[in-house]
């Protein structure tokens, strides 16, 4: 089966779990392609991987299946064109709705956002041949609420690449990381609470965080915070997608992201 896996809005972080689906469906059998947003150009082209289609607004005519990893707003639009030619349709559910009232914690604009996102999402699910979710916790919060959209889900947990291409160095393996949004919904604030223990602890271990959001209102006025950034036990890269890549360009950097030193992502 020929089967297209597709990202239609440009999200760095979902490269690796596209491609670890593509390496699955490739061993199942099947053909997979990549049909990417043109944001993804630059990755594509740093990097040996699956065919690739760009989207200019079709679904394309030899698809036999198609799988959304992420949200945006062509979904929608794609859901209804792969339902009227009866092609298999399969979701990446990543964050079920749970209320406007915990998205509303992360701010006004954030809940607008999400609110937006998840009313495009609702109708892709209508469509789906199946949902996947990405935790048990995803799950559960799935059948309280957007289970009467569509009962077909599973939990598949995130698939990444394997990317290892030399012999690993564990000594050199010295950060326990935070990479990704950081928001309560990937329980952001969990993990600043679990680097200030670990910390005020005693122990040794080296933290770094790596994301878009602007989070410099969180860590200026922490303390604790402050004097790990000072000591170089926490290591930062925030406010800019670039350093999700890797580049210090426009965000607010203290290192490169380097994914050789981290032994562990959060």
């Amino acid at each position: 089966m020929r089967i297209y896996i597709s990202s239609l809005k440009f999200s760095a972080a979902h490269m690796s779990h596209m491609i670890a689906y593509a390496k699955l469906f490739e061993y199942m059998g099947h053909n997979p392609i990549f049909w990417l947003d043109k944001g993804y150009q630059k990755m594509i082209m740093e990097q040996e991987t699956f065919p690739t289609v760009w989207y200019t607004g079709a679904v394309p005519t030899d698809a036999e299946a198609v799988l959304l990893y992420n949200p945006s707003v062509p979904n929608s639009k794609v859901s209804k064109d792969v339902e009227r030619r009866g092609l298999k349709l399969l979701y990446v559910y990543h964050e079920p709705w749970e209320s406007f009232y915990q998205y509303l914690k992360e701010g006004l604009k954030q809940s607008l956002k999400a609110s937006v996102a998840y009313l495009y999402s609702t109708k892709v699910l209508k469509n789906a041949d199946m949902v996947i979710v990405p935790s048990n916790y995803a799950l559960k919060i799935y059948n309280k609420g957007d289970v009467k959209y569509n009962k077909n889900v599973i939990m598949i947990p995130l698939l990444f690449d394997d990317e290892l291409t030399s012999r690993l160095d564990v000594s050199k393996k010295e950060y326990f990381s935070y990479i990704g949004h950081a928001v309560r919904g990937h329980m952001f604030d969990k993990y600043i609470e679990l680097i200030k223990w670990i910390y005020t602890s005693g122990s040794n271990m080296k933290f770094e965080i790596a994301t878009r959001n602007d989070i410099g209102k969180i860590i200026t006025n922490d303390v604790v915070i402050q004097k790990m950034i000072s000591t170089g036990v926490l290591r930062l890269s925030y406010g800019s997608r670039i350093c999700i890549l890797g580049s210090s360009k426009g965000g607010r950097n203290t290192s490169k992201c380097d994914s050789t030193c981290r032994f562990c992502v959060y």
